[in-house]
């Protein structure tokens, strides 16, 4: 998830990621394991997080592609959340933005070496008396193994969503 602290101009932008760890020899896991940094983007963030006095202080750290920085000055720009992913060949980085609405989300694909935008697709999340919207009810997003198609789920409405990624590799 990539998420801009909004309290002052332009934001910090904090990348966190969780994932589970296995033993090389399959025999343990720990279950998430979290990763947090800041992310840098010259001209759109500032070149330090906040402070968090007594606590853990995440390193700021410059975005590993084209894709990844592109995603940093669009959350910056506009002060949203995103979640993304990166493909499992490594050349395409899906990222799920939660619109200003609240109720849509905005799937793109971007070539992880260029930035260029490869696809792009919206999600109404359903007006429901149990939606929360896009900040509320997705969670990470996910490629499948093959790289064809990229899924999240609708918590509060039970949805698993699938998008078919028809984007050149």
């Amino acid at each position: 998830m990539v998420n801009a602290f909004t309290n002052t101009a332009p934001p910090s932008i904090q990348f966190q990621s969780s994932a589970w760890a296995w033993s090389s020899d399959g025999r343990y896991v720990a279950p998430n394991v979290d990763v947090v940094a800041f992310m840098d983007a010259p001209n759109a963030t500032r070149n330090e997080g906040p402070s968090m006095q007594g606590e853990y202080t995440p390193p700021y750290v410059a975005a590993p592609d084209a894709a990844a920085d592109a995603v940093v000055r669009e959350v910056a720009s506009r002060k949203v959340v995103a979640y993304v992913a990166l493909d499992p060949r490594g050349g395409r980085l899906a990222s799920l933005l939660c619109e200003a609405d609240g109720d849509t989300g905005k799937l793109t694909i971007r070539a992880a070496a260029s930035g260029r935008t490869l696809a792009s697709e919206q999600y109404q999340f359903p007006a429901s008396g149990l939606s929360f919207g896009c900040l509320g009810d997705a969670e990470a997003i996910n490629w499948s193994p093959d790289g064809s198609r990229v899924a999240m789920t609708d918590n509060q409405d039970g949805q698993i969503v699938v998008w078919r990624i028809s984007a050149s590799r």
